[in-house]
């Protein structure tokens, strides 16, 4: 943020640059955890794997939208939904003990909270700040 304040930069065409790269983030990390056995999963399974791959096309997904110009100053929102989904898919096969509520593990919750969010303001938010975005 303080970049784009300092460049004077459009907020929503620096958000979609960041959505557009951060899942190739997060899949080079996750494959960081595979090679450390960080994260790891139940039952011989690799969720970090699994979540690395799902990140590449997550990755690719929004690198096709931002090339097309399609929901432009809304990828974040696309990219939060998709990784929230994403992970919320991955922690049913991982072994790790972390926090609970109840019967489900924490990050599982906040993985289905940040994706319900990112789908309600892709719902409700409109078609998105077009105007600012096409600087």
């Amino acid at each position: 943020l303080l970049y784009v304040r300092l460049r004077r930069a459009r907020l929503p065409v620096a958000m979609d640059i960041a959505a557009a790269a951060l899942p190739l983030g997060i899949a080079f990390g996750r494959i960081g955890c595979l090679l450390y056995g960080c994260c790891y999963g139940r039952d011989g399974r690799l969720p970090q794997a699994y979540e690395s791959l799902g990140a590449l096309l997550l990755w690719i997904l929004l690198s096709a939208l931002q090339e097309r110009n399609l929901l432009r100053g809304r990828l974040i929102w696309v990219c939060l939904l998709g990784y929230g989904l994403l992970r919320a898919g991955v922690e049913c096969f991982r072994g790790d003990p972390v926090p609970r509520m109840g019967v489900f593990r924490l990050p599982l919750l906040l993985s289905l909270a940040i994706a319900a969010l990112s789908a309600a303001v892709l719902l409700v938010g409109g078609k998105g700040n077009t105007e600012e975005s096409s600087a």
